[in-house]
């Protein structure tokens, strides 16, 4: 070792959290350290210093030392060192690269890898080893699915997982379940499963992921009416005239109500659990127990689906040509509104609560929740089955006759219009995601999803007329179509808006938030 001879003599002291140099009496020595790469901090005894390689550090107390080396995108080097009297000990240290390893696993697999933008080669499930520390962004991608992408903080000697899902391309066929008739009846979905009625008379519950059947329960008739989930109950109609409780979870029937006549209506949940449909007679109000509530007759069959305001008032529409306020509590007339022509349609209710519904006179009406008087109307180029819903933004979408989806603004004219097809839009009622665009079932078949611009993004073909509304729940839609079949298919958004699709909700509660 080098011997070298320092006046005066100097020791090491802690200050601030940094070792300095300070007077001192005793035996010292020197420390020469280079690295390569250089620019390393320097820590003696688990003390960082002011000293950065390459560099000499001279006047270092004499005995055993602890040296550490630590630089950015390297492994950390440390080495215990003897430090004599009036000698140099010389560390030149090649620094290694700090590494990691991201094992990378994804459902489906066979997904190519690729690491801060450049393919490895290697396709999941895989394992990236030697990965430079850091911030690393990793990308998948597989035929038929969007591509996925995170970024992962990886520290030196670390072992990260990825786990990913992939999801198919917006349109894509997630799954389909086939049935014994057609599929008129609108889907629930919840975390799980998802619900829906058949003509072939059964109510089914299909696992939400795969399409299994898990159960059905078979009616007397046709159920084209739309079940409404409430807790663990489901509620819907059936053609042979009984609305039914069938419990969520096995399938078992809790009751049934007769009415007398087939119900097309579909049921909504209030706040208390009493349950109102519509059928030949007018609305009823049933309470959970299966006893009647209260009746309101109207003079024409009421195919329309109740909607819930936040008061609890209850509108629907008859073919009576009017469309019905009434008070939740007592089953009385708040108001009624006389349109041209029978009302099919049922209401969405706005932001405001403004009550938005169609009648078979071309128009689709806005109506004050007040006291029913008109706010505006909008005539389309036909008359329209389907019903309104309110995206995020308060603009209106409704199918019509004519074959054309409407975007309305929340003033009542228009934005835009897309056509579809020559047959129309019939029963289907659109759905709206967050981002404005707009999933409807056609008579030629196909389902469609238009964007806020009114372009088409993508559309799905089915065998037959599609007169089932879709459902939206994790970035999958739900829907049904004449061919006996219920699809799902890829979407890439969630629903967003005061009534942004049939029902209002997953569970088609018919209520307003």
């Amino acid at each position: 070792m080098k011997r070298i001879i320092s006046s005066p003599v100097k020791c090491m002291i802690l200050t601030a959290g940094v070792l300095m140099l300070a007077s001192c009496t005793g035996p010292v020595g020197t420390i020469e350290i280079s690295t390569t790469p250089n620019g390393a901090t320097v820590y003696i005894d688990d003390t960082v210093t002011q000293y950065v390689t390459d560099c000499v550090i001279e006047e270092v107390p004499e005995g055993e030392h602890i040296i550490k080396l630590e630089l950015d995108g390297y492994s950390d080097w440390d080495s215990t060192v003897t430090v004599e009297k009036k000698e140099i000990v010389t560390i030149d240290v090649e620094l290694t690269e700090a590494t990691g390893t991201i094992i990378v696993n994804s459902d489906p697999e066979g997904a190519e890898i690729y690491l801060d933008e450049s393919s490895t080669g290697l396709f999941t499930s895989d394992t990236l080893t030697e990965v430079p520390a850091g911030d690393r962004d990793i990308k998948l991608s597989l035929t038929d699915y969007q591509d996925w992408d995170t970024t992962v903080n990886l520290s030196d000697d670390e072992t990260i997982t990825i786990n990913a899902v992939l999801s198919k391309h917006p349109g894509h066929l997630v799954w389909n379940y086939k049935t014994g008739g057609a599929v008129i009846s609108s889907p629930v979905a919840d975390e799980n499963n998802v619900y829906v009625g058949s003509s072939d008379n059964f109510l089914y519950t299909l696992d939400r992921t795969d399409g299994t059947l898990l159960w059905r329960y078979q009616t007397d008739d046709s159920v084209s009416s739309t079940p409404a989930m409430d807790n663990d109950v489901l509620y819907v109609g059936s053609h042979d005239g009984h609305l039914y409780a069938i419990d969520r979870t096995d399938g078992t029937l809790l009751w049934r109500y007769n009415l007398s006549a087939p119900v097309f209506s579909s049921p909504a949940t209030g706040e208390d659990g009493t349950i109102y449909v519509g059928s030949a007679g007018g609305l009823y109000a049933i309470n959970p127990n299966n006893t009647l509530k209260w009746t309101y007759p109207t003079s024409g069959m009421v195919l329309s689906s109740p909607a819930i305001a936040d008061d609890g008032t209850i509108y629907f529409g008859s073919s009576d040509s009017t469309v019905y306020a009434i008070n939740a509590s007592d089953g009385t007339l708040k108001w009624d509104f006389d349109a041209d022509g029978a009302v099919h349609s049922s209401p969405a209710i706005g932001e405001d609560g403004t009550v938005l519904i169609a009648a078979a006179d071309d128009k689709l009406y806005a109506l004050y929740p007040e006291n029913g008087s008109m706010k505006w109307s909008y005539t389309m180029d036909d008359w329209s089955l389907s019903s309104p819903v309110v995206g995020a933004t308060g603009s209106i979408f409704i199918g019509g006759m004519d074959g054309y989806l409407y975007k309305i603004t929340g003033n009542g004219t228009l934005d835009w219009k897309y056509y579809t097809s020559i047959g129309g839009i019939n029963l289907s009622t659109p759905l709206v995601d967050a981002e404005g665009t707009c999933y409807i079932g056609a008579y030629d078949g196909y389902v469609y999803a238009i964007d806020s611009q009114g372009e088409r993004t993508w559309r799905y073909a089915t065998d037959a007329p599609v007169y089932s509304s879709a459902v939206l729940y994790a970035g999958v839609i739900y829907i049904g179509s004449d061919d006996g079949n219920v699809y799902a298919l890829q979407a890439k958004s969630f629903c967003d808006g005061p009534w942004p699709m049939f029902g209002h909700d997953c569970f088609r509660t018919g209520r307003a938030d």
